[in-house]
């Protein structure tokens, strides 16, 4: 069992973790948060009503400049930056070294502890 409190806070760990989340969305859906595009353009398909498109924008926290985009809860768009994502993963560290040990355990073979 990896003892999530004794990963060391890195980039290269928060960037693996947020790697480990993305694995589990992409399997079994868990840790949404992680669904994450780089251009606001790939959420959409492109048979969206305007008014939609418009309403998700209005409603949503939707930054131009920001380095990703996903949906909230209300489908709105929510723009974050990498440091806030990075963040997320790293809160989120418990929850998903426990999906990698039951479901994909080389995903924590790169992880670095403190000593």
């Amino acid at each position: 069992m990896v003892r999530c409190d004794a990963i060391e806070d890195t980039d290269d760990n928060r960037r693996r973790l947020l790697r480990i989340a993305q694995e589990a969305f992409s399997y079994d859906g868990g840790f949404d948060w992680s669904d994450v595009y780089g251009s606001v353009n790939e959420l959409f398909t492109g048979d969206e009503d305007p008014e939609r498109i418009a309403n998700a924008v209005h409603y949503g926290s939707y930054d131009p400049m920001a380095d990703w985009h996903r949906f909230d809860g209300y489908a709105n768009i929510q723009s974050l930056n990498d440091r806030e994502l990075l963040e997320e993963a790293w809160d989120e560290r418990g929850e998903l070294t426990e999906w990698a040990e039951e479901h994909e355990p080389g995903l924590l073979e790169d992880l670095t502890y403190d000593e």
